[in-house]
Formats: C-alpha cells, structure tokens, sequence
C-alpha cells in the first residue's frame, strides 16, 4: 500500500506542478490584456478630452460668426435713409 500512496503523493504533486504553470502562463496572459486595455483607456481619454475641446469651439460664437461668413450668411449692413422725413411725423402735423 506504502508504493500506492507514494504513487498518488507523486502524481498529484505533479499535477499540481503542471496546474501552477499553466495557471502562471495564464495570469501573464491576463496581465497582458489588462496593461493593453489601460494604454488604450489612457488614449481613449485624450482623445476624449481633444474632442470636447473641438466640440467647445464647435459650439461656441467664434466658430459660427467665422462659418457664417465663409459660406457668406453675413450681409454687410448698409445704412437705410428715409426719403421723406415727413412720414415719420404724418400723425404730428
């Protein structure tokens, strides 16, 4: 019985051997994954944070007077003169 036990005492040694590098290679692996996902958050927020600016000039009066006139919205003001003052004062005389 003493071979039999020595026989399991060593087979599950060993399968526990086998099960640690696996489960090491496995942990790496993981590591991995986790230092590339963290460097692509880390880009991801500076982006992010590029965006909102872009966004902020986007929205802001800036950037619409500027688009107004490029695409030539904005006509230029030309003053208005009354031929006749008298119609201003109609009611009055």
């Amino acid at each position: 019985m003493s071979k039999l036990y020595k026989l399991l005492f060593w087979m599950t040694i060993l399968a526990m051997v086998v099960a640690n590098i696996y489960l090491f290679g496995r942990s790496i692996k993981v590591s991995d994954e986790i230092m590339s996902l963290e460097k692509k958050t880390r880009d991801l927020h500076i982006n992010n944070v590029g965006l909102a600016k872009e966004v902020s000039f986007f929205s802001s009066l800036v950037y619409a007077e500027k688009a107004a006139s490029d695409l030539q919205f904005v006509k230029k003001s030309t003053p208005t003169f009354l031929n006749k003052l008298g119609v201003a004062y109609k009611d009055q005389r």
